[in-house]
């Protein structure tokens, strides 16, 4: 898979670097607007200027080494990889599936890696890897067609600074680079995509651009949406080689996305995420989520300014690349629908590499105009922000808990974690009390905490631990949250009806009939042997939604105490 992966990447950041360079070519402001008055630049000038762009890619993806940190929530998923490697299968906790991961394709790159270099070290430097493609990608757009070339633009030295440099100096990109989650994975997908849907011209061309297409939706469900509008283009670039034709083209890509969610559906009795249903069952009015995907938005202006300029420039400058910076749009308003994110800048991390690529991709203003605005980046970055991106080689930089989250539950993660799971300043395990209670816990213990990543990670394969916020529990994600006025985005607590405890740690209902009834059904399918006639049963009354007839859902868990 991995040697497969790496062809893909060479060929795809080859188109992007052929189609980079035929947009130079035919914009650049030295050929397009002034080539009779200005002259080449010297030989050595130019050997100087190709070397700037891989440089400035190196000193980002330095940072991006010395900020490698594991975050809490990618521990859940580490707990699903150790318990496939050790054969208990796709199971969170002991023998009972669920998925609590919305990353499939995240997940099967883990699990083979973890076996030869264990989990923390495979999600860190799986993280680097495709952060280093990325950064590939953005080089070679950079030096018009190849570093070896000499017919260097004398505006792409410059062009390189706020391209690579804003890269270097967002936090949102240095973080995310690793932090155990599918996040460089997906920004790569994402680039690649929509470099090769620029190219597509043939049946060939077109299936592989929709199976790149769900290789992202199976990085995240939601992550098609940005690169929508590029992919409608691409489809409709091909509309010569007939209706039929294009269907054919798509079918593998559906075909395997429907397999997937039909497997899914029996396995776990949902073609969705469990952390999807526990999400979409949050019952937060509209309004609400709307003013906090606003706050979300002000808490990146103040955390990481500097993502949100570039996002501003690229959406202003990049108006020969539409179907990008619509898809831009789509996201960033996609985003505030939901409320935004826990995380500082994570949800606009997509949105950023995307436009970093519509800037390389751009005619931009010469060095003079360029110069004074990657020297208000560098300001944005080090003086305006919150904290600086290279914080962590100071020796009197703060972090744990104090100040990580702001005053509308986003938070700076790493800077929580660095302490705990940092390449240079934490450790694997992680150095959290929340993990050493995991260990300590025994052999069919049950614990209910809603912090679960490092907690259930220690906790291995002996004990169960009951999740109020529903990630990880498929019976409370399947129903509504609890009304709860100072709720906090992606933390949003269920109530446990009475005996719920008591239930899951005798394996015997002592809730109410109707309850039980759900229980009792929802249990079958997690639990139950697959092909068992009593869990087919269950499931169909899981599927319908007839499962929990009976349960006075606004009493048990709307208008209850969470």
């Amino acid at each position: 898979m991995s040697a497969s992966s790496k062809d893909e990447e060479a060929n795809a950041s080859s188109e992007a670097m052929d189609s980079g360079a035929s947009t130079s070519a035919t914009t650049s402001p030295s050929t397009s607007t002034s080539a009779s008055t200005t002259t080449s630049p010297s030989p050595s000038t130019s050997a100087r200027s190709r070397w700037v762009a891989p440089s400035l890619a190196l000193l980002a993806f330095a940072l991006c080494v010395v900020n490698a940190w594991v975050s809490d929530d990618a521990y859940i998923t580490f707990r699903v990889v150790e318990n496939v490697l050790r054969g208990d299968g796709l199971v969170w906790n002991p023998g009972e599936r669920v998925m609590v991961y919305t990353h499939p394709l995240w997940l099967a790159l883990l699990v083979p890696a973890s076996a030869v270099v264990g989990v923390w070290w495979a999600s860190v430097g799986l993280g680097l890897a495709f952060t280093a493609g990325s950064l590939r990608l953005y080089a070679r757009e950079l030096v018009n067609d190849s570093w070896s070339s000499s017919a260097v633009d004398p505006a792409d030295p410059a062009k390189a600074a706020l391209v690579l440099g804003a890269f270097a100096l967002a936090k949102t990109t240095l973080h995310f680079a690793t932090s155990g989650l599918e996040t460089a994975l997906l920004v790569f997908l994402t680039l690649i995509v929509l470099v090769r849907a620029e190219r597509v011209s043939t049946a060939r061309e077109l299936r592989h651009l929709a199976l790149l297409v769900a290789a992202l939706a199976l990085t995240r469900p939601d992550a098609p949406l940005l690169v929508l509008p590029a992919c409608v283009l691409a489809f409709r670039r091909t509309r010569a080689l007939g209706l039929r034709h294009q269907l054919r083209a798509l079918a593998p890509a559906f075909a395997l996305l429907v397999v997937l969610a039909l497997v899914a559906a029996f396995v776990y009795g949902h073609p969705l995420p469990n952390t999807a249903l526990a999400k979409l069952g949050h019952g937060v009015p509209r309004a609400e989520l709307l003013r906090q995907g606003m706050a979300y938005l002000a808490s990146v202006v103040a955390w990481d300014p500097v993502v949100v300029v570039v996002i501003v420039l690229a959406l202003v400058i990049g108006r020969a690349h539409r179907a990008w910076t619509l898809g831009i749009a789509l996201h960033l308003a996609y985003v505030t629908w939901i409320g935004g994110d826990f995380m500082n800048g994570r949800f606009y991390l997509v949105p950023f590499a995307v436009s970093l690529l519509v800037l390389a991709r751009s005619t931009l203003p010469g060095p003079r105009v360029l110069a004074p605005t990657v020297i208000a980046l560098i300001l944005l970055g080090t003086v305006a922000a919150e904290r600086p991106p290279f914080d962590v080689l100071l020796p009197n930089a703060r972090f744990g808990a104090d100040q990580s989250v702001n005053g509308v539950g986003v938070a700076d993660e790493q800077r929580y974690y660095l302490l705990a799971t940092g390449l240079f300043h934490g450790a694997h395990p992680p150095r959290h009390v929340n993990y050493r209670s995991g260990t300590q816990l025994r052999e069919g213990d049950v614990i209910v905490a809603r912090a679960i990543g490092f907690l259930g990670y220690g906790a291995a394969d002996r004990a169960t631990v009951i999740d109020p916020i529903a990630l990880a529990d498929p019976f409370l994600a399947r129903f509504p949250a609890a009304h709860d006025p100072s709720w906090r985005v992606g933390h949003i607590r269920r109530a446990l009806p009475a005996g719920y405890e008591e239930s899951v740690r005798t394996n015997e209902c002592t809730m109410e009939p109707a309850l039980c009834d759900a229980w009792r059904d929802v249990r079958l399918v997690t639990r139950g042997p697959l092909f068992d006639e009593a869990r087919r049963a269950a499931l169909w009354r899981v599927w319908s939604g007839r499962f929990d007839d009976g349960v006075d859902v606004e009493r048990v868990f709307v208008n209850a105490e969470p």
